[in-house]
């Protein structure tokens, strides 16, 4: 089975690990795309740059909140005339940029 098809959210991601704790579940998930587009042109790069992490809550499971650690890679642009260099991929069906809560939980 699908990890989309349980939590439909993550949906381009997959699931890495899963930590459940008494008071809170933890989700490790990634992207599954080798590329990702410049937010400024558009153009599509696979030249990673570096990784981070990025926590965002997300609805709960039962009685137990949920924590998704979104591992986030930064890529070089590749188009020699766009001013941005470095970016960081974007999950627009995942959460807004810079959000710390996921959409579904926010629209809630």
């Amino acid at each position: 089975m699908r990890l989309a098809t349980l939590v439909p959210q993550l949906a381009g991601l997959r699931l890495c690990q899963v930590v459940v704790r008494l008071e809170q579940l933890f989700f490790v998930v990634a992207p599954t795309r080798r590329t990702a587009r410049c937010p400024l042109c558009g153009r599509r790069s696979a030249h990673v740059h570096s990784r981070y992490e990025r926590s965002l809550d997300d609805l709960p499971i039962g009685t137990r909140p949920v924590r998704l650690q979104l591992q986030v890679r930064r890529f070089r642009c590749v188009n020699p005339t766009c001013p941005r260099r470095i970016f960081a991929e974007r999950f627009p069906h995942l959460t807004a940029v810079r959000a710390r809560r996921t959409t579904v939980l926010r629209a809630d």
